[in-house]
């Protein structure tokens, strides 16, 4: 018979975050912020002479919001203390977040311990870092300065007073958009109208596959504040006579 490990279990719904968040009365869904290059396009012999192209649609915004992402950990000796920590610092955040007219707090990844006693292959209880991930978001306006902007979310962390158990690091910072799924109409019909010309232009005996329409709509940063907006989808275009 296999010897039982013990097991600490925490209540995944202490870092339950909702899906929807508020500037004073306006609700937004914040749900994709990673901002991710794709390339532009590529030629692919195996279409018999066909150009692949990715995403040739794109619109190109300014960014409306900015973004910092930091991550806290603690080093608590027992996971029990740990996950209180945590725990804590989110509740923390989450509050002072929500008193603001002008920041957004969105949890992310959280790592917690699960397991207690001697049973790791190496390394002991006290030695695992446990942490979580969380972004903050304020509003950038269109005459408005990153780096003021930034500098909002800079003293927002400042002001914390943190437990001396727990540690922040700086993970990444930028720019996006609250809503790019908005575009998702302007861009599907910017495609329609693209297939349609590859049509009148090369006849009728074009052919035009699509793939990835289905996909969420993406952001890629071009400068310090303006974004491409895009589908992530490929269009295959051949044209003559086929079997």
């Amino acid at each position: 018979m296999k010897k039982l490990i013990p097991m600490i279990l925490f209540p995944v719904l202490a870092f339950a975050q909702n899906d929807f968040y508020s500037f004073d009365d306006d609700v937004y869904e914040l749900s994709a912020f990673e901002v991710s290059a794709v390339s532009s396009g590529r030629y692919d012999p195996r279409y018999r002479g066909g150009v692949q192209s990715n995403c040739p649609i794109r619109i190109k915004k300014r960014a409306d919001i900015v973004t910092l992402k930091l991550t806290v950990s603690s080093i608590a000796k027992k996971p029990e203390d740990r996950i209180r920590l945590l725990k804590d610092t989110f509740q923390l955040l989450s509050t002072k977040a929500k008193a603001e007219k002008q920041i957004l707090f969105k949890s992310g990844f959280v790592a917690l311990p699960l397991v207690t006693g001697n049973f790791f292959s190496s390394g002991k209880s006290e030695d695992q870092v446990s942490s979580f991930d969380f972004t903050l978001i304020a509003k950038l306006g269109p005459e408005d300065s990153i780096f003021e902007r930034m500098d909002v979310l800079n003293e927002f962390v400042e002001e914390i007073d943190f437990n001396k158990e727990v540690n922040v690091y700086f993970k990444s910072s930028g720019v996006a958009l609250m809503k790019p799924d908005q575009y998702r109409k302007e861009l599907l019909q910017m495609i329609g109208e693209e297939l349609e010309l590859l049509k009148s232009t090369f006849g009728e005996t074009t052919m035009v596959s699509i793939n990835g329409l289905d996909q969420r709509v993406r952001v890629q940063q071009l400068d310090d504040v303006n974004l491409e907006i895009f589908i992530p989808y490929n269009m295959v275009v051949r044209t003559g006579e086929f079997d």
